[in-house]
C-alpha cells in the first residue's frame, strides 16, 4: 500500500481559533468604522459643541477599552479551550503509550510461553511474564489444589514463596 503525506496542511476546522481570529480581523475593523461614522455623522452634529466634545471623549474613552477587553477576553477563552484540548491529547497519548508498552510485554510473554518446550519452561515463562507485566516485586505460581510448594517463583524468598 502506497500512502502519501499531504503536502498542504489540513484546513482549520470551522470553530478553530485561527479561523475565528481571521474572521474577526475582517469584521471588527468594519464594525469600528461603522460605529465611528454613525457617531460622527449622525449623533455628534446634532449636539452642541461643548456637549459634542464631551460626548466624543466619553465615547472613545469607554468604547476603545471595552472593545479591547472584549476581544482579549474572547481570545483568552479560546486559548484556554485549546490548552485544555492539548492537555487532554497529551494525557491520551501517555495512556496510549502505556497501553502499547503493556501489549508489547504481553506479546513477549506470550511468545516465550508458546516457545516453552516443557511444563517447567512454561511455568518459568508465566512467572517472569507476570512479574514483568504487572511490575510486581515477586510472583509465585501454584499448580493444582492444596500445593505446598509453588511450581515457580521469581523475586520471593523461600518463606514468602511457601506462604
Amino acid at each position: 500500500m502506497n500512502v502519501r503525506a499531504s503536502q498542504t496542511p489540513p484546513a482549520a476546522p470551522h470553530g478553530s481559533l485561527a479561523r475565528q481570529v481571521a474572521w474577526a480581523r475582517i469584521w471588527l475593523p468594519v464594525a469600528i468604522v461603522g460605529v465611528v461614522l454613525a457617531l460622527e455623522l449622525l449623533i455628534v452634529p446634532r449636539l452642541s459643541d461643548a456637549v459634542g466634545t464631551w460626548f466624543r471623549i466619553a465615547f472613545y474613552s469607554l468604547a476603545g477599552p471595552a472593545a479591547t477587553a472584549g476581544t482579549l477576553s474572547w481570545i483568552v477563552v479560546e486559548v484556554r479551550a485549546r490548552e485544555r484540548a492539548q492537555d487532554q491529547l497529551a494525557a491520551t497519548y501517555a495512556e496510549l503509550q502505556q497501553s502499547h508498552e503493556m501489549l508489547s510485554v504481553i506479546q513477549q510473554v506470550t511468545e516465550r510461553f508458546a516457545a516453552a518446550r516443557d511444563l517447567e519452561e512454561a511455568v518459568d515463562a508465566a512467572v517472569h511474564g507476570l512479574r514483568k507485566a504487572t511490575g510486581a516485586t515477586g510472583v509465585a505460581v501454584f499448580l493444582g489444589e492444596n500445593v505446598e510448594e509453588p511450581a515457580g517463583s521469581s523475586g520471593l524468598d523461600a518463606a514468602a514463596a511457601a506462604a
